[in-house]
């Protein structure tokens, strides 16, 4: 839903001089107070500001943010992305600046206005219609975990448009690349039908747009607080609208665990010599994925001790440090856990030409955090299309990514066990959690298989890789890299 924010012409004319200036200082009073008691509650809000007056834009921004605390909020403007930025998939940028809990982020223009930019300038269909996939997906996953969203929009007529932005050229003030960029005071008529559908497509009960159309300042700056209020207000008082998770339960395929032969192995011999080999391919191949425009993201899942740890060390032993990153991950910290559960995970992403290694990743969603109630129902039951999301935009963006399950039977965990705990050299590796988690195996095993089902895709499939001998594990997992990355990138 799109929603116009308009007065009748009795309303505007009592609302001038010193009467404007009590509203709007009773009315900024009242933004502060919300934003404290949204400080309190845990409250993150996203304001965003598009529209047509680049000009007039700053100034707007600038009355609204003095109405808060700086302390409590970050401004962040959008023009023309830099080099890392087009490294990374469109709406990375704007993920990782989301606000923490109890904060507010203000964009002065946003995601919106990079990807109405950008078609009008490449008139790529596939990708328009993709980023405006992009942008619903972050605000659905945000507004489901308690995030609040304000779109604003700034109409102006054309005639209008045109004549503030010859007055502020005459001037010859302010008048930086920056500024004028995405004016578009010549082409409006073309911009125009972009925007309109771009709001009808992107509008939401939770998150939709509110179109101001005034001329005069102060009267839209009534209009900006009173629908930030009205937008916040009900998630102060736990009545605002949020995303329904939608339990669709299994896909109704095997995991693929069942059946998986434990006993397969590898002799020394044999092992050093394809290990060498397949290390050495990897290494060529890291090589080109710059030229290829190509990212990989690794994802290592398994039972404690099915040797995720010592696969990476192989894996990453040729390769030039510079162009891999291994991430290891373990419960969120007190920081983390202020964001999007994703959040952690889009900060480590690749950037294009680059490698990122999960040692355990997002995938703890819905397994460690369901198992041990860290997440409630609802939340790993959305995670799985949360992920699925996520994972398909980074292919899009060009990243090759592929998962492995590591699987070892209990004999051989308990093996492994043992034996770190006799090895002063590998005891760090064992904690009283390991021996609990191995306790709760069959509760784990339920979640383990529903994972391995509903998020095995053609983005990011699951290689189910028998652990039981190390040396045919390692060796099973690089050759499954190798032989997908010569597929993807010959």
């Amino acid at each position: 839903m799109v929603e116009r924010s308009s007065m009748s012409q009795d309303e505007k004319k009592k609302k001038n001089g010193d009467d404007m200036k009590e509203v709007l200082d009773g009315l900024k009073a009242e933004i502060g107070k919300m934003q404290r008691q949204a400080f309190e509650k845990g409250l993150p809000v996203v304001i965003i500001f598009e529209g047509w007056d680049t000009y007039g834009m700053p100034e707007k921004v600038n009355r609204f943010i003095r109405a808060i605390d700086p302390r409590g909020y970050r401004l962040h403007f959008t023009n023309k992305p830099n080099e890392y930025e087009k490294d990374m998939p469109f709406i990375w940028p704007y993920f990782v600046r989301m606000p923490v809990k109890g904060s507010i982020a203000v964009f002065d223009r946003s995601w919106y206005f990079r990807l109405v930019d950008d078609y009008y300038d490449t008139e790529k269909r596939s990708e328009f219609e993709d980023r405006m996939n992009d942008a619903r997906m972050l605000e659905e996953q945000h507004a489901a975990e308690g995030w609040v969203f304000v779109k604003l929009f700034l109409d102006l007529g054309k005639k209008e448009l045109r004549r503030r932005v010859e007055k502020e050229e005459k001037k010859g003030v302010c008048n930086s690349d920056e500024v004028l960029e995405g004016d578009y005071a010549d082409d409006y008529d073309d911009v125009q039908p972009i925007w309109k559908e771009v709001m009808q497509a992107t509008s939401s009960q939770y998150a939709p747009w509110h179109i101001i159309n005034d001329e005069d300042e102060d009267r839209v700056m009534e209009q900006v607080f009173r629908t930030v209020l009205d937008s916040v207000r009900p998630y102060l008082e736990n009545r605002g609208v949020m995303p329904v998770c939608q339990k669709n339960g299994r896909k109704g395929k095997k995991s693929g665990l069942e059946g998986i032969d434990l006993n397969r192995s590898l002799d020394q011999k044999d092992y050093r010599k394809e290990l060498e080999d397949l290390q050495d391919r990897l290494k060529g191949l890291q090589c080109i994925l710059k030229e290829k425009e190509r990212s990989v993201v690794l994802v290592f899942e398994g039972w404690d001790a099915a040797g995720k740890g010592g696969t990476i060390i192989r894996l990453t032993q040729e390769l030039n440090p510079r162009g891999y990153r291994v991430a290891p991950i373990g419960a969120p910290n007190d920081w983390e856990k202020r964001h999007h559960y994703l959040w952690r995970f889009y900060k480590t992403m690749p950037r294009i030409g680059e490698m990122t290694i999960f040692d355990r990743s997002w995938y703890g969603r819905v397994l460690v955090e369901r198992v041990e109630g860290f997440a409630t129902s609802d939340q790993w039951c959305r995670a799985y299309s949360e992920i699925n999301q996520m994972e398909k935009m980074m292919g899009k963006a060009g990243a090759i990514t592929i998962k492995f399950w590591l699987e070892i039977d209990e004999a051989t965990q308990l093996q492994r066990f043992q034996e770190r705990e006799k090895d002063p050299d590998k005891q760090w590796k064992i904690s009283e959690d390991d021996w609990r988690n191995r306790s709760r195996r069959a509760d784990y095993l339920p979640a383990v298989e529903e994972m391995l089902e509903r998020t095995d895709t053609e983005d990011a499939p699951w290689v189910i890789v028998p652990g039981n001998d190390k040396y045919y594990g390692r060796v099973a997992i690089l050759k499954a890299v190798v032989e997908r990355l010569e597929d993807e990138l010959d």
